[in-house]
């Protein structure tokens, strides 16, 4: 009985110090602790997909967000150990060695951040990357990017209905599908011909990787025709997007004796070239 009173006095005798103040805090002591973990920054690149190469591309970081804290610095890394700083960058595609390019080139940029607690985070951005002017050559049965060797292709011709029937039609193809964008195209066709024979027009015609036209032009020609060589010029537009997979040429006319020559390669290499600048 007499312990269980002594228990009662100790803590009055607390209760009484604490309202007057008699018993202090310890104000140097943080009885706080701190078991917050630092959140890692997200980045986000935001960039075209495609692009050409010669014009200036723009990368956007700045919706990349820290979700605890801020970033404090953005480093962009291309190819060649080649980096740039800042939120907002833009950067110019070059192309090396046309001829032996193959369209289109996968680039991987990478975006590098850093918080305010020194936490690093990657991301990568994957462009395609086009040609702004782009040129096939003809040669037999097929289209390619390397001009050929001089060669020249005879077309069989008959007499026959004028505007009727084409001499013939002859097909390139490419070995794989090329990307073209809404723009402008000039085919240089050379030709020679016997003198008594005579071209009333020719057809150039564009076809997809489904066989489906993308575009198709004539040139006609003068009814006296003194040339036995010639440089034929025939130009047509894109109206949108597409995979190249094939030309054909068609040739209406006559010839008596002779054959009519497509040339191929050397100083007179019959081509189509493609421009996109307009787009």
């Amino acid at each position: 009985m007499q312990g269980k009173s002594g228990v009662i006095l100790v803590l009055s005798i607390i209760f009484i110090a604490s309202i007057c103040g008699c018993v202090e805090k310890d104000e140097g002591r943080d009885t706080n602790f701190n078991l917050s973990i630092n959140s890692s920054p997200y980045p986000v690149i935001i960039a075209p997909s495609q692009a050409f190469f010669g014009e200036k591309v723009e990368f956007d970081a700045s919706t990349s967000y820290d979700p605890d804290g801020s970033i404090e610095s953005y480093r962009w890394l291309f190819a060649d150990n080649l980096t740039k700083e800042g939120k907002i960058i833009s950067y110019t595609f070059e192309i090396l060695d046309y001829d032996s390019t193959e369209f289109p080139v996968k680039y991987s940029v990478t975006l590098e951040i850093a918080d305010n607690n020194e936490s690093i985070e990657y991301s990568s951005h994957e462009i395609f990357l086009y040609p702004k002017n782009y040129t096939l050559y003809l040669s037999k049965d097929k289209l390619s990017s390397v001009k050929p060797a001089n060669s020249v292709e005879n077309i069989q011709v008959s007499l026959g209905l004028l505007s009727t029937r084409p001499v013939e039609k002859i097909a390139y193809e490419l070995e794989k599908p090329v990307n073209l964008f809404q723009g402008s195209w000039n085919a240089n066709i050379y030709v020679n011909k016997p003198t008594f024979s005579f071209i009333e027009k020719i057809t150039l015609t564009l076809y997809n990787q489904s066989g489906e036209v993308m575009a198709v032009e004539n040139v006609d020609f003068q009814l006296i025709q003194l040339w036995n060589e010639q440089q034929v010029s025939i130009n047509g537009k894109l109206i949108k997007k597409d995979e190249l997979k094939s030309i054909t040429l068609e040739v209406y006319g006559f010839s008596i004796g002779d054959n009519v020559e497509i040339v191929y390669g050397g100083n007179q290499a019959s081509l189509i070239s493609f421009d996109f600048t307009l787009n």
